[in-house]
């Protein structure tokens, strides 16, 4: 069954309008709370006062840090995107990818995913089949680096991070953590070989869904043999290696304590708050979890909570205006060019 191109969102999203409004004020609740919890142990005058010690050279090198981080991101975003369709260009794929990461940043629900596969289809020429498991699997690399980074972080410092018995099993998981992503990787160029599996298990599928199932599958396994699957690994590394790197410089401006450890894992832990739902733009659960992250090494609260407001801040403000521009150019050609429709 074919959506028309032009279509933004998919049928189900747009009923039941009762259920969007009450998670939306579920998640208004959620970023309520956990800014309530933070404001009750700050003082907001040391806040501006940590704020204003941060050297104007970290800043500048996390804003070097944080392009690059989404340079790799966008790089990555390309390759996936050119594997089903080689004429797709790496500005278009970032301009795929910066308006939903601002959408996702002013939106609730997720917005910008959606759009990346039904409203920006025909500008990829690619179909919604497709783009649904690339963008499944790019979550995936981007949770399994994030427990790498938090699985490294925990390796020598696993006795400020956990009580001195469970430093060795810190370790341990951290490597557990290693093997498993590992693992998934390089199973990619076995999966031809569960073909005759996959088609027993699509056949107990209601017959509507399961072509575009196994096309799914087919993508998922395309995007993970060889040296397709090798470069979505390096580059998924990469970006977060990057963006590591940015909250570490920032920790760095603050004068932390192992300012390198505090920025690495308060990029794994802040990132991975954002997957509990709240606000648009992840305010109070990125926040809580940032501070959280850089408490463990020593920061006060104060200090925590500035470093976190300038941590968001520094993502969210140029990525969502970048990212609302590229909106309004992608808007702008799809009006003046007539768009073929796209299954």
């Amino acid at each position: 069954m074919s959506v028309p191109a032009n279509s933004t969102l998919p049928s189900s999203m747009a009923t039941r309008p009762w259920r969007q409004r009450l998670l939306a004020v579920a998640g208004l609740a959620v970023t309520a709370v956990f800014l309530a919890l933070i404001w009750t142990r700050i003082d907001p005058a040391r806040v501006v006062a940590a704020l204003s010690r941060v050297s104007w050279t970290a800043l500048a090198v996390a804003a070097a840090l944080l392009a690059g981080a989404y340079t790799a991101k966008i790089t990555r975003w390309h390759v996936m995107l050119t594997s089903v369709a080689p004429s797709v260009s790496w500005s278009t794929a970032a301009q795929t990818l910066l308006a939903s990461v601002a959408l996702n940043n002013v939106l609730p629900f997720r917005a910008g995913d959606v759009a990346r596969v039904f409203a920006f289809r025909d500008r990829l020429a690619i179909p919604a089949s497709a783009l649904v498991p690339m963008l499944v699997l790019e979550r995936i690399l981007d949770a399994g680096m994030l427990l790498i980074l938090a699985g490294l972080v925990a390796i020598p410092a696993g006795s400020q991070l956990f009580p001195k018995h469970l430093g060795s099993l810190s370790a341990l998981g951290a490597v557990a953590v290693l093997g498993i992503v590992a693992v998934a990787v390089a199973a990619g160029p076995g999966a031809q070989a569960l073909t005759t599996y996959r088609t027993k298990a699509l056949s107990w599928l209601p017959t509507a869904v399961r072509q575009p199932a196994s096309q799914a599958l087919d993508v998922l396994a395309r995007q993970l043999r060889g040296w397709q699957g090798a470069k979505l690994a390096l580059l998924s590394a990469l970006a977060w290696g990057l963006e590591g790197g940015m909250l570490a410089a920032l920790a760095t401006g603050f004068g932390f304590s192992r300012p390198i450890l505090a920025g690495y894992f308060s990029c794994a832990l802040a990132t991975l708050a954002t997957l509990i739902p709240s606000s648009p733009g992840f305010f109070g659960t990125f926040h809580a979890a940032a501070i959280a992250a850089v408490e463990v090494f020593g920061a006060s609260p104060d200090q925590a909570a500035a470093y976190a407001i300038l941590a968001h801040g520094i993502m969210w403000a140029p990525l969502t205006l970048l990212g609302l521009a590229c909106l309004a150019w992608l808007s702008a050609h799809r009006l003046l060019t007539p768009a073929a429709e796209t299954p």
